[in-house]
């Protein structure tokens, strides 16, 4: 068989195929009719990814105002938590540009206090345990010099 016979074999398929879904597709329609008025979505050209919906960006005055519906809401917030009725409104203007400094942030939590003062005890019994043991001449490091060329 040449080439030629064979494409001409493999059209006289695709017809018949491309018929078939046809007379599918007809079936398919008439037993929900609804479907036919739906738009055929378009092909996927391979991207699987969601198309992304622009958005327009917030103009200054829009940012500045969410900030400050954002300061009130968790000035109420803390208010709340920490047990007022109510708490006073708070503007942008009374609330301080920097950051809270180092020094009025809260201290270790009792836990990891507790854990630290172990810690420097373990530590400073090692300490007297090696400066002890380096006395007596018995080990370390310090102030050996043995193997040691002049």
């Amino acid at each position: 068989m040449t080439n030629d016979q064979m494409q001409e074999l493999a059209r006289v398929g695709a017809e018949a195929r491309l018929r078939a879904i046809d007379e599918e597709r007809g079936a398919i329609l008439r037993a929900f009719p609804a479907l036919g008025s739906r738009p055929i979505p378009a092909a996927n050209n391979g991207s699987t990814a969601p198309a992304r919906r622009e958005r327009e960006g917030m103009s200054a005055a829009q940012r500045r105002a969410v900030g400050e519906r954002m300061k009130a809401y968790w000035a109420k917030r803390r208010a709340e938590k920490a047990g007022e009725a109510t708490p006073k409104a708070q503007s942008a203007a009374d609330t301080p540009a920097t950051p809270t400094p180092a020094s009025k942030r809260k201290g270790m939590s009792p836990g990891r206090k507790a854990q630290a003062e172990k810690m420097r005890a373990y530590w400073a019994a090692r300490r007297a345990q090696k400066d002890g043991a380096t006395a007596a001449g018995g080990g370390g490091r310090k102030g050996r010099k043995t193997g040691r060329k002049k």
